[in-house]
């Protein structure tokens, strides 16, 4: 017999435990994997607030050129068989400033339900050409999610 059990836990990790029949005695085994979330920072969610904050930045050291662009989107990410829906977005000319950049998505409340799956995505851009982008799901402001998140972005591939 063959007993599956998955389990998310607290730190961001799913477990599997498989236990297996064998001989006169079961013999638990367990595996763990880690999960494609990031954890988010701050406080709960607070629908006073009706904004997401927080910052952008990359691990390598390369300055921004003064016409780069930074996008930040709060996106409804709940349907599993559909593009992600724009809830708020933000544009930022960087002119000159580097990362760490600071953000503020404002929402409007009523486009928020409780149910439904919310994440912060951002993208730098050179002129017209995308450079950065987040590549993890940065999930916010329902099911117990902060309205602050840290986002690290990654280079594309050029």
């Amino acid at each position: 017999m063959l007993l599956k059990l998955l389990s998310f836990l607290a730190n961001g990790t799913i477990a599997l435990t498989l236990t297996v029949a064998a001989l006169a005695r079961d013999t638990p085994l367990a595996f763990a994997m880690p999960c494609e979330t990031q954890q988010t920072n701050g406080s709960p969610h607070n629908r006073s607030t009706n904004m997401v904050s927080g910052t952008v930045t990359y691990r390598q050291r390369i300055a921004l050129p003064p016409d780069a662009r930074l996008v930040v989107r709060l996106e409804d990410v709940s349907r599993a068989d559909a593009a992600a829906i724009v809830i708020a977005e933000e544009t930022i000319e960087t002119a000159g400033q580097q990362v760490p950049i600071s953000f503020r998505l404002t929402y409007d409340p009523s486009r928020i339900e409780e149910r439904n799956r919310y994440h912060v995505r951002a993208q730098i851009f050179y002129g017209d050409a995308l450079r950065w982008t987040s590549t993890v799901m940065y999930p916010v402001i329902t099911q117990g999610n902060a309205t602050e998140v840290a986002i690290l972005l990654q280079p594309v591939g050029q």
